[in-house]
């Protein structure tokens, strides 16, 4: 244990002296340094596509940008659901079969049936004001996707 310390002591001074004594000496304007590297990296550095015009960029970032995906099909599913927003929920039919003889259990006729057909109405005006909130809620959608 202790030779792996003293190893690792060891590899930490000599890197740090290498570092250290190849450091060249600062210059008087240390913002030239930084200059010359950025244009050395400029000149070596070549473009791998060719320079986009404005409106190029601009069709690429509103194609490629997945925010406005996301808004274009939120005010797909708000237009799916100004439809259905009017409509009348679904009627529900239900049969009930009871006191089925178990010695005879086809014997239908003995059976006591019930049918019931139910179907909820709403009060007059609420379903063109559920169609109507349908309505502002894709238009809100709309302006969020354009903003």
């Amino acid at each position: 244990m202790r030779a792996l310390r003293l190893g690792i002591w060891l590899l930490i001074a000599f890197i740090g002296a290498r570092g250290f004594a190849s450091e060249p000496v600062a210059d008087a304007d240390p913002l030239s340094r930084v200059t010359d590297l950025l244009t050395q990296e400029h000149r070596h550095s070549r473009p791998s596509t060719p320079p986009m015009s404005l409106v190029e960029l601009e069709a690429a970032a509103l194609t490629n940008n997945p925010e406005i995906r996301v808004a274009i099909r939120r005010v797909a599913i708000a237009g799916t659901q100004v439809r259905s927003a009017g409509s009348l929920s679904d009627p529900e039919f239900m049969y009930r079969g009871w006191g089925t003889p178990l010695a005879k259990p086809w014997d239908l006729n003995q059976t006591q049936h019930m049918f019931m057909f139910n179907q909820s109405l709403p009060g007059p005006g609420k379903r063109a004001l559920r169609t109507q909130l349908a309505t502002e809620g894709v238009e809100q959608v709309k302006a969020e996707l354009d903003a």
